[in-house]
């Protein structure tokens, strides 16, 4: 079968992009940054195709590695799951190959799984997938946005417990650094002592617009966030705020 050196790129960097979602959703890694690992990724596999037996192990397993440390840094807990997620996809994969053979377009080669799909039908494929992949979460967040979740953020040793609702209107970031922002009520934030946190070390300063509202936020990073007493969550920043939020909570999370 004959693979051009295009279509090889288009279904890599998509099959990666697919891949990296979940786990970059999960660790709070920008599309930005998603979408640059996955085209290291596409580069790497036209490496891994024009090679062949040892070296083409080689290639894959640095495309691996660069991709995982291109979009999440050193957090092994990300690492492996996308190895996991890849395994699943390859999975699937192997599936399609063994049940339609060539008829599906697809061989292998050094155990890995070749698709030779024309740009033409792929990319209209694609955008409509991520189309739908907009909707779905979309429709997560509205559902997320009648639930009151539990956090917990620890620093320097004290912890503080909030009832935090899911705001998809806070889409706050940390100019500096882009990272989301947890909006905290400072008076249920008087475990952490909040104003001897702000002394001790440079706030994070975090400009914020609403509606006939402007100014800025004091904020710091948190040595640890749990949600809802299992999940943590990673890159966020928090930032203490004298309004009130909707009855019987403290805290609202957005764009994490």
């Amino acid at each position: 079968m004959e693979i051009y050196a295009e279509n090889l790129i288009l279904i890599n960097f998509s099959s990666l992009f697919v891949c990296l979602t979940a786990p970059c959703r999960a660790y709070a890694v920008s599309i930005k940054r998603q979408t640059a690992a996955a085209a290291l990724g596409a580069a790497f596999a036209l490496i891994a195709f024009a090679c062949g037996g040892t070296a083409q192990i080689a290639a894959e397993a640095a495309g691996f590695a660069a991709v995982s440390a291109a979009a999440f840094g050193k957090r092994a807990g990300a690492w492996i799951m996308f190895f996991v997620t890849l395994l699943l996809v390859y999975a699937l994969a192997a599936m399609l190959v063994s049940w339609f053979g060539s008829g599906a377009g697809a061989f292998m080669s050094g155990g890995v799984i070749y698709f030779n799909v024309q740009p033409k039908l792929f990319i209209p494929l694609f955008g409509v997938s991520l189309a739908l992949a907009a909707v779905l979460q979309k429709r997560s967040r509205q559902n997320k946005a009648l639930r009151r979740h539990r956090l917990r953020i620890s620093k320097n040793g004290k912890c503080a417990d909030f009832t935090a609702l899911y705001d998809s209107g806070n889409l706050l970031k940390e100019p500096r650094s882009g990272r989301s922002v947890i909006l905290v009520s400072r008076s249920a934030a008087k475990p952490l002592e909040p104003d001897k946190l702000i002394t001790d070390e440079p706030p994070l300063v975090i400009p914020y617009r609403s509606l006939g509202h402007s100014g800025v936020l004091l904020g710091f990073c948190a040595d640890k966030i749990i949600l809802d007493n299992k999940k943590e969550i990673y890159g966020a920043v928090i930032a203490f705020s004298d309004r009130g939020f909707a009855e019987g909570c403290d805290a609202l999370i957005g764009g994490i």
